[in-house]
């Protein structure tokens, strides 16, 4: 069962934000670190990208409010969602 604009808050400042059931089938698991610079971790495929920014602005996070991604390797579930953040995030 699909999750709708939900997150799995993992720690103080660490949110899940993507993954197959917060977002696509597609995606890996994805993190949001709250801070001074926010920092996302993964960022999954790009398939729910508009579930994705829900997720993050029911956190208070925009996308040009991050200030790093942080892939951990070159699976399309990790990062090809990247492609659809980058316009937001080359400022």
């Amino acid at each position: 069962m699909k999750k709708e604009l939900a997150y799995d808050r993992m720690h103080e400042n660490l949110y899940r934000v993507a993954d197959s059931e917060l977002t696509h089938h597609y995606d890996s698991s994805a993190y949001l670190v709250i801070g001074d610079a926010p920092a996302l971790v993964e960022c999954g495929s790009g398939k729910a990208h508009n579930k994705l920014l829900g997720i993050l602005a029911s956190l208070g996070a925009r996308p040009e409010d991050i200030a790093v991604v942080l892939g951990t390797h070159c699976h399309y579930d990790h990062i090809a969602g990247i492609e659809r953040l980058g316009g937001a995030l080359s400022r």
